[in-house]
């Protein structure tokens, strides 16, 4: 097999190996890693590399040989990367450099922060490229450049989805929701300006449920006035309003926005509304008194193959079945939709379940099945509730640890 005419430094293997953990979403410390991985990039790519070179590679094994340029170029398709020597190009002679000085330029002032946005658009593609930008952001706030904000939500320039860097896309829209919450001259643009990209990225309405921030029923009100004739955008509005009606305890507004999902019709949805739409129905058609076995004659495997996405949508259902003090129906759909202790792949996927067994746990004690609660409680990590329901889980979280820590 081919050997690359460079040496490879550290510094190379590292970042291959933070890239390749990246795609794979875990990291890769034993045997049983490399099996896995090499079932992974067999299935996404269609190509063969064996286990113990992924073992000599994370130094899960010694070795003083570099890997052949045939088992990089594999490791970087999987990756996302085109070639080796596209890699070396990107991540290390000109990646680096290009937005260090981008960021240099706009820190001293030797161009404005939105010149700066342009240059670095140019350059996507890359991890760096989401630091710089998330950079970008902390020194426009530091600034109170109102024009460069206005700008960001306006066009969302730089969080054009790109499977291979969700993580840091996600990062991104966090920060940006966390100084909203945080600040308040952001606020009002942040109202004025958002108008939301196709639905299915929509991330800061969509990520940021601030149920308790004013400004974020306001987003709510100019989103729904700037896409009123458009069918998914205003199945999220109304799932999303009825969301914070539940929490408001306001059952007219419930009952509002209830009806106008139910007037849409059976409409193909993405993964992201299924769940908040199932959820509405049942607890409107149990309100109503209406017979409904949406969710006990479900086939949620069917609805969701994906793992992920059932796992998210779970999370999402029971969210809205907690506010409705549905807490047998929790109970009861989680053992028939999942396993107690599923094999997860996905960072996110992991954070979610995280969630789940705090609901679940909340649930049981409600119903007064304080062994089940305990044993689920066990189970939850408070460092892993995301920053946009942080606040509520860590409510609940705070009620069950008072009552097993007595």
């Amino acid at each position: 097999m081919p050997r690359h005419k460079f040496k490879l430094q550290e510094e190379h293997i590292q970042k291959i190996q933070e890239l390749v953990q990246k795609q794979f979403e875990r990291n890769v410390s034993n045997a049983y890693d490399c099996e896995c991985l090499v079932e992974d990039i067999t299935r996404k790519i269609k190509k063969n590399i064996s286990k113990d070179t992924l073992r000599r590679f994370f130094r899960i094994i010694p070795s003083n040989s570099q890997p052949s340029q045939y088992s990089l170029e594999i490791l970087l398709n999987y990756a996302g990367v085109t070639s080796l020597d596209n890699f070396m190009e990107q991540y290390f002679l000109f990646g680096k450099l290009h937005f260090h000085k981008i960021l240099l330029s706009a820190f001293s002032q030797k161009i404005n922060l939105l010149d700066a946005l342009k240059l670095l658009i140019q350059s996507k593609g890359s991890v760096e490229y989401f630091h710089t930008w998330q950079q970008l952001i902390l020194i426009g706030h530091a600034r109170k450049d109102e024009v460069f904000f206005s700008q960001i939500f306006n066009k969302q320039s730089g969080f054009e989805w790109k499977d291979e860097f969700k993580y840091e896309i996600f990062q991104s829209i966090q920060l940006l929701g966390e100084l909203v919450q945080k600040t308040e001259w952001l606020k009002p643009i942040a109202v004025e300006y958002y108008v939301g990209l196709t639905y299915y990225f929509d991330y800061f309405v969509e990520w940021f449920i601030a149920e308790e921030s004013d400004y974020y029923t306001k987003i709510l009100l100019q989103y729904e006035k700037i896409h009123e004739y458009n069918i998914e955008k205003m199945i999220f509005f109304h799932s999303i309003s009825a969301y914070l009606a539940l929490i408001k305890t306001d059952q007219d507004k419930f009952e509002f926005h209830a009806k106008k999902l139910s007037s849409f019709g059976n409409l193909e949805m993405n993964n992201v509304l299924k769940g908040r739409v199932l959820a509405i129905n049942f607890i409107y058609s149990k309100q109503q008194i209406i017979e409904c076995n949406t969710f006990i004659s479900l086939n949620f495997k069917d609805l969701f193959p994906d793992l992920g996405d059932r796992v998210f949508s779970m999370l999402v259902i029971f969210e809205y079945l907690l506010l409705s003090k549905e807490y047998k129906l929790i109970i009861s759909l989680f053992h028939s939709w999942l396993e107690n202790n599923p094999l997860f792949f996905s960072i996110w996927t992991t954070i979610n379940w995280n969630q789940i067994c705090l609901l679940v746990s909340y649930a049981y004690m409600k119903t007064g099945d304080l062994s089940q609660s305990r044993e689920y409680f066990q189970k939850i990590n408070p460092d892993w509730f995301e920053s946009y329901n942080y606040n509520r889980m860590m409510k609940l979280f705070e009620r069950l640890k008072n009552k097993y820590n007595n």
